[in-house]
Formats: structure tokens, C-alpha cells, sequence
């Protein structure tokens, strides 16, 4: 049996498909409990310093020049 292009399928075609999908799932994996580590980030410091410790350089912005805003 030739795969395509008339080249003969690899010894480990099995293991080769596999350890993709094991890369696929782990990578997966990171991204989506990298996504959750930033929600609960956000949601510890919003909770600890709210959004008016975040905010207050830009209220001086505009007191100052409230035309750029």
C-alpha cells in the first residue's frame, strides 16, 4: 500500500497520528487553562482594587483636557 504520491506509508504511522493528537489535546489544554488564569486574575484584582483604582489616571486625563476625550 503507497500513500499519496506513490511514497510507502511510514513505519510508525500509528504512533506518528497519535503523538499529533496528544500535541493537539495539550496544547488545547494550555490555551484554555491559560484563559482561565487570566479570568480569575482579572476577577482578584477587580475584586481587591475595583475599577476605580484602575481608572483614576484617566478621570485626571480628562479633568485636565477634557477635549481629547
Amino acid at each position: 500500500m503507497t500513500t499519496k504520491g506513490g511514497a510507502p506509508p511510514s513505519p510508525g504511522g500509528l504512533t506518528g497520528l497519535a503523538n499529533g493528537r496528544f500535541f493537539t489535546v495539550g496544547l488545547v489544554t494550555s490555551w484554555y487553562s491559560s484563559n482561565i488564569s487570566v479570568l480569575l486574575l482579572n476577577k482578584y484584582l477587580l475584586s481587591n482594587y475595583g475599577f476605580n483604582h484602575c481608572c483614576k489616571g484617566i478621570e485626571d486625563d480628562v479633568a485636565r483636557n477634557p477635549s481629547v476625550f
